[in-house]
Order: structure tokens, then sequence, then C-alpha cells
């Protein structure tokens, strides 16, 4: 678990520093953990080629679990409280954002 976490947190840092050395990235609005994501599958592709396949094998393995319990994560941001608004504003933002989590959910079980 510890290697995960690490590893994870060496990955978004190289992203973020990638992310700066090539400007163009953040122009097409692409963010950090997806570069840092990229860059984690790559890394596990080397690896299992390598002598290190026994630890690429661990690494997804801890990774495999954490996106059930981060999801919770991600729900919580969206619930943060915002300036109060008139009553059909916040049922327009309500439907927009039940339709999103419809589309979410969707994309998680069809994959």
């Amino acid at each position: 678990m510890t290697l995960a976490i690490i590893m994870t947190s060496a990955l978004l840092a190289i992203a973020i520093a990638v992310k700066r050395w090539m400007p163009w990235l953040g122009r097409l609005y692409i963010p950090a953990s997806v570069v840092g994501g990229l860059l984690g599958l790559l890394m596990l592709q080397v690896m299992s080629l390598t002598s290190l396949a026994n630890h690429a094998n661990e690494l997804a393995t801890q990774w495999k679990s954490w996106p059930g319990p981060l999801i919770a994560v991600v729900f919580a941001g969206m619930l943060l409280q915002r300036p109060p608004t008139s009553a059909v504003d916040t049922l327009a933002r309500a439907g927009r954002q039940g339709l999103m989590v419809w589309i979410i959910v969707l994309g998680q079980t069809t994959a």
C-alpha cells in the first residue's frame, strides 16, 4: 500500500512538471491527473517487461481497489455549498448534476 501511495504521489508530481514544461497541455485543459495516469500506465507496461514484473503486479493490484472508495471524494466535492440562488437556478443545477451522475454510472456499468 505504501509503495502505491508513493508512486501515485510521484506520478502526480511528475505530471505537474510535465504540464509546466508543455504548456499546450494546459491550453487543451488536460488535467495533471490524466497525464499522471498515462505516465503510470506506460510505467507499468515497461516494468512488466523487465525484472520488476512482481512490483508492477503489486502496484496494479493495489490501484485496482482504489476507484470504489475514491468516487466518494468526487461526489462529496460536487455537493460543496455554494452561495444561495433562486429556486429555478437550483433546480436546473440539480438536474444537470443528476444527469451527469446518471451518465457516469452508465459509463461505469457498461465498461
